[in-house]
This record gives C-alpha cells, structure tokens and sequence, in this order.
C-alpha cells in the first residue's frame, strides 16, 4: 500500500424505484451543457478526481461514486451543503429527486469503513500504452457476514499481501481502493478498479485464473456474499456517468486514445 496526500472515498448512493433515468439524464446535462460550471463546482469542492457508475443490483438500483478530494468526505459534503450556486442547487435538486433524501446534508454522510486502498507503483498501463479502464461498483453483503469481509481484506494487507499484489498484476490491475458502506437495507462491499480491462472480467478472471489466490478470493467472495464471480452470468456490470480529473477534464475513451497518440 502507499502513501498520498489526497482522501479517497468510494460508496453508493440508492436510486428510487424508477429513477435510474433521473440519474442518468442528470449525469448526461453534467457531462454536456453544465460542463463548465460542473467543472467550477468541482474544483471549488476541492475535488481532484469524480468517477460515477450506474449499477443495477438484485436489491434495487445504485449510483457508485469514487472521489478523490483535498478534504475527508463529511467536509467535503459540509462545503456544498454551504455552496448557494445554481449549479450547487441544481446538484442537491436531483440527487433529492433520484434518491430521496437530502444526499448533501452532513447527517447523511456515508457510513464507510476503509479497507483497503493499494495502487501499482510500477510503470502504469499508460507507459507500456494500454488503454486504462475504470470501475466503481458494490457487492451486497449477506446478513451477519461483514466481519468476514474485515477478515479478508485484513488477511489481503496483512499476511497475503505479496500473495495478493502479485495477482492484481497478473489481472493488469494499478489501482484497488475498497470500503464496507452499511446501508438501513445492509452492509455492501464498495471497490474502485483501474485496470486494463472492464470490472467483470477482471473479478471473475480474480476467481478463476491459475495463480494460487484465485481459489482464495472465489471462496471469501461466495462466503460473504454468496456470488460465485468464477461464473459470467455473475459478472460486475457498470455504466459510467462521469470520468472527470482536475488535470484532465471530462474523459471518455476516445480522449484517452487521443491523448496516447
């Protein structure tokens, strides 16, 4: 694991029946015409880095949020809460219309618990001129099993760390952050993934590849959440809403290989 300056923070945001296309209209008016004043917002909020995902799950739909800021998250959404923008109201007016709840209100802050948080230090995909690929997704987590996902990723920093950042080289993998976010409805296992490949393949290639770590992660992730990720019809699905970085904008696939050329 490293050392960094920023505060990086992945959870989930639930969706109201029938809102996923509130969501995704909203997203679609950021990523466009309020391009410019989003881009303000964010920099004003102390954001460094914005990944949003669309995820449909069988316990309903969920906006997967990975940030990295110059604040913890409670401060981060204490200083929109203060923000009297129309774009800041225009954020609070829909996360309350596709949510529910007053999202941005410090009371609401997600309930996170880090896990882990580990990032390649070697030559990145960029340097060997592949194509990077982000994820942000959640794992459900059965009744009374939170305290083995604690044990797993205890085990995965502590005594299998050589063992674990072997394989997540193997799989192309650069960068894993993972929290356990409990929700009224339940615990949830929160990862943020940046690889060379889409999250479903790179979760079900971690539990069935040949290195000696796969049968490990396939039977910790069915025991604590009953999903067997070997099998394809269990693959990590994700839509991505926003891919946004301070340096680099608003970023899409075709920049990406635009600014590779």
């Amino acid at each position: 694991m490293y050392a960094h300056r920023s505060i990086d923070s992945c959870y989930v945001v639930p969706v109201l029946p029938g809102k996923m296309e509130v969501l995704r209209r909203f997203w679609d008016e950021v990523n466009t015409q309020r391009a410019p004043e989003a881009e303000e917002h964010m920099r004003a909020a102390g954001l460094n880095r914005l990944l949003a995902c669309a995820q449909c799950l069988p316990k309903g739909d969920f906006l997967a949020i990975y940030t990295e800021t110059n604040r913890d998250l409670k401060e981060e959404m204490r200083n929109v809460m203060s923000m009297n923008t129309p774009y800041s109201r225009f954020l609070k007016d829909q996360y309350k219309d596709f949510s529910g709840t007053d999202f941005w209100r410090e009371e609401n802050t997600p309930k996170l618990e880090p896990l882990f948080d580990w990032k390649d230090m070697n030559p990145g995909l960029e340097d060997i001129g592949m194509i990077k690929k982000y994820a942000v997704f959640a794992i459900p987590i059965l009744p009374w099993k939170s305290d083995n996902v604690r044990h797993y990723w205890e085990e995965t920093k502590g005594p299998r760390f050589n063992e674990t950042e072997e394989h997540l080289r193997d799989l192309d993998v650069v960068r894993l952050v993972a929290n356990l976010q409990s929700l009224p409805e339940g615990d949830y296992l929160i990862q943020y993934i940046e690889s060379a490949d889409d999250a479903g393949t790179v979760m079900r290639d971690a539990a069935s590849s040949d290195h000696p770590r796969s049968k490990y992660v396939r039977e910790q992730y069915k025991d604590f959440s009953g999903i067997d990720l070997s099998d394809p019809r269990n693959d990590i699905i994700v839509d991505i809403l926003i891919n946004w970085d301070v340096k680099r904008g608003f970023e899409t696939i075709q920049s990406q290989i635009a600014a590779s050329e």
